[in-house]
């Protein structure tokens, strides 16, 4: 069974109120590298208290041709893949959705198949296993329209059970866009994806 672990973007000052910067080892939930958070580190659990459970993300740019108003963001963790998906969505509430998608929302998806996030720099092109996409759904949740970032990077801050802060800086196609985020973890069950 897959387990997802969602983190949503926050750009407020609540979240863990220890940041750490270095690795965070998700599948293994231990930290690796400096930095001290105000939770165990070890446990792996989330505590709804601590990490902040509705997100925001805020973009530049425009993707092809339209403005994106960024609404919140989620990162799904699916420990059997090793594979991180954050997702800033145009639509509010994200975590609600479940793994399923919503019907005429855009998305902007960054995948990187790998168990630890890095506070790091990331090149969108020289990076394996990393790579990101713009993603307009239907009224039926099928992608309408994607476009590839071609070039550019993602930059990750701090990484804690709590979540990841960054920001991006790419191109897609011949679209330029930014955008800065700050992760807060929100669990749900492994529920099959839906169109909502």
């Amino acid at each position: 069974m897959k387990l997802y672990i969602y983190v949503l973007a926050v750009l407020t000052t609540l979240g863990c109120s220890g940041q750490v910067d270095g690795v965070y080892d998700l599948h293994e939930g231990v930290y690796k590298g400096g930095g001290v958070s105000s939770d165990d580190p070890a446990s792996g659990a989330v505590d709804a208290d601590v990490c902040v459970s509705q997100g925001q993300a805020a973009v530049t740019g425009s993707l092809l041709g339209s403005a994106f108003s960024a609404k919140d963001a989620i990162e799904i963790f699916d420990s059997t893949e090793n594979e991180y998906t954050l997702e800033i969505a145009d639509y509010a509430s994200a975590c609600s959705f479940g793994t399923g998608a919503h019907a005429g929302s855009s998305v902007i998806s960054i995948v990187y198949k790998n168990t630890e996030l890095t506070s790091m720099a990331y090149d969108v092109a020289n990076t394996a296993g990393l790579s990101v996409s713009y993603i307009e759904y239907d009224a039926t949740c099928k992608a309408l329209k994607t476009e590839a970032a071609v070039s550019g990077s993602v930059t990750f801050g701090k990484a804690d059970k709590c979540g990841a802060q960054g920001t991006l800086d790419l191109m897609f196609g011949t679209d330029h866009v930014t955008a800065s985020f700050t992760a807060s973890v929100c669990s749900l069950s492994g529920a099959a994806p839906a169109c909502h």
